[in-house]
C-alpha cells in the first residue's frame, strides 16, 4: 500500500517508517498519515498527521494552519512501538516556505514527539521543538 497523491485510507504517500505490532499488525508512516493494516495488508485505521498538526497550531498560536495544502509537509521521521503496543512518533513539519531569491526557504523546523495507543488515538504530546535557524525552543 504505497503511493497516492492525497490522504486516502489504505494508501501511504511517501512512506518513511514501518513497524510490526501486536497480532502482526502493520503500522506504516509517511507524509500526512500513519496507517494501520492487518497481517494480510488489509487497511484498518488512519491517523491524519495534518489534522493533528492543525489542531496544535490553532491551540498554540490561535491561527489556522494548512498542513495538507500544496506546501504541506507533515511527516513521521521516526516511529517505534513500546512493549504495551503504544506508538511513539517523531513528527516533523517545516511549515510553509518563504521564497527568497527564487528559492523556497523554511525558517522554522517543527518537531513533535507524540504517543498514540494501538488504535492510533493520541495519548500524549510529549515534546514540541521549534528550530528557528540558529535558535531551538522546547515546549513540554
Amino acid at each position: 500500500p504505497v503511493g497516492g497523491v492525497k490522504l486516502q485510507n489504505g494508501i501511504v504517500f511517501g512512506p518513511t517508517q514501518i513497524e510490526i505490532g501486536f497480532n502482526d499488525s502493520i503500522y506504516m508512516a509517511g507524509k500526512f498519515s500513519v496507517q494501520k493494516f492487518n497481517s494480510d495488508g488489509g487497511w484498518l485505521k488512519t491517523f491524519d498527521i495534518c489534522d493533528f498538526i492543525e489542531d496544535l497550531e490553532m491551540k498554540q498560536w490561535g491561527r489556522p494552519y494548512n498542513c495538507n495544502g500544496w506546501n504541506g509537509n507533515g511527516y513521521v521521521s521516526q516511529m517505534t512501538i513500546d512493549s504495551s503496543g503504544n506508538l511513539y512518533l517523531w513528527v516533523r513539519d517545516d511549515g510553509v516556505p518563504s521564497i527568497v531569491g527564487g528559492y523556497y526557504v523554511y525558517d522554522k523546523k517543527r518537531y513533535k514527539l507524540v504517543k498514540l495507543d494501538r488504535n492510533l488515538r493520541v495519548l500524549n504530546l510529549l515534546i514540541k521543538l521549534v528550530l528557528n535557524r540558529d535558535i531551538a525552543s522546547v515546549f513540554l
